[in-house]
């Protein structure tokens, strides 16, 4: 009996023990998270993600590498020439595009010049607009409303798309390039792989408007064409993801997907190959709407227009349900579309140069 209260006292006492260490927050032998400034506990990343997601102060002494060059080209560019197809073009030159995304009505582009690249917006009855210019070379842009995204390496940057204000910086990955960029709002998602690897031990990342980062999949292969609702964000790697931005859930909803990738309301529009399908969000079965290869697609509204992988390109419409039906033949390869409310975009680049395309 003796040894039976014994035992309860110590039992007690230790419950006592622990509650007293819970309440004023004595350490104990548990690992802890490391707080995330809120109060809540952030849960610590695995060493690798670590790594890839590590930020750095940001370079904010960085200048445009040579003005001089950038207006000398802009003084080489032609703003007029013959339409094709319903198609006018509003630039063409000996330069190099690579990267392009449009607002209602009007079309921002990225051309490299020399080691660096020059930001314009462009749209009809009007002649190119710089908004900066950048010494180092641009891996990704995007916009939403009247906001402009980009990143240069795994320097991230904001700015107005009326060009009246410096690019401010957002974040700067110290061991990460960032592959692709697509914004809601103040919301920011970013598919980011490593400066230093072959690009298949990646993440996508939410970067909040305090330029927190946020984990929504990691060890992906070669993470690309990244598009968002600011619900939701879908990109392709090693087939077609989906991720809740608050971080709840992430999963591959297709095999052999290979961008470009388009929302379309409750569906989406990628490349699989040699088809271009339509699926619903959540992923299952999916409709071939045409067999191409897409080097680039937009859609709005059950209307897809894509580009094929060919030199000179044709440009296609089509529905679900109905046949392919060319729209017109551009000279060169077509490797951006964009669609700015109803102004459609198209960015051709051949051997003679490049040539922005609205229709």
């Amino acid at each position: 009996m003796r040894f039976l209260i014994a035992g309860l006292v110590l039992i007690a006492l230790g419950i006592g023990l622990t509650e007293y260490q819970r309440r004023s927050g004595a350490p104990s032998d548990e690992k802890k998270d490391e707080p995330d400034g809120t109060g809540a506990k952030k849960p610590s990343l695995p060493p690798k993600l670590a790594r890839l997601l590590e930020l750095s102060a940001p370079d904010l002494a960085e200048e445009p590498a040579s003005p001089d060059a950038t207006a000398k080209l802009l003084a080489s560019l032609k703003t007029d020439g013959p339409a094709e197809g319903g198609f006018s073009p509003l630039l063409s030159g000996a330069f190099d595009a690579r990267l392009l995304c449009a607002g209602f009505g009007y079309a921002v582009l990225a051309l490299d010049v020399g080691e660096g690249t020059s930001l314009l917006r462009l749209e009809p009855g009007k002649g190119p607009h710089p908004l900066a210019l950048r010494a180092r070379r641009l891996t990704a842009l995007t916009l939403d409303a009247s906001t402009l995204f980009f990143a240069e390496g795994g320097h991230v940057f904001t700015t107005s798309t009326r060009g009246d204000g410096p690019p401010l910086p957002r974040v700067t990955f110290k061991n990460a390039t960032v592959t692709a960029l697509a914004a809601s709002g103040d919301d920011l998602v970013a598919a980011v792989v490593p400066q230093d690897g072959d690009g298949k031990d990646g993440a996508v990342v939410r970067i909040d408007a305090a330029g927190e980062l946020h984990v929504l999949a990691s060890d992906q292969a070669g993470p690309r064409a990244v598009v968002t609702d600011g619900k939701e964000a879908f990109w392709v790697a090693d087939g077609l993801w989906r991720a809740a931005l608050d971080g709840s859930f992430s999963s591959r909803i297709a095999e052999g997907a290979d961008g470009p990738l388009a929302l379309d309301g409750d569906a989406l529009v990628a490349s699989f190959g040699g088809e271009v399908k339509r699926l619903s969000r959540a992923g299952g079965k999916s409709q071939t709407l045409a067999e191409a290869r897409a080097s680039a697609l937009v859609a709005s509204s059950g209307l897809i227009r894509y580009a094929t992988d060919e030199s000179p390109a044709r440009l296609f419409e089509v529905t679900a349900g109905a046949e392919p039906t060319l729209s017109t033949t551009l000279g060169g390869k077509v490797s951006a579309l964009a669609l700015g409310g109803t102004t459609l975009f198209a960015l051709g680049q051949d051997a003679a140069g490049a040539v922005l395309w609205a229709k």
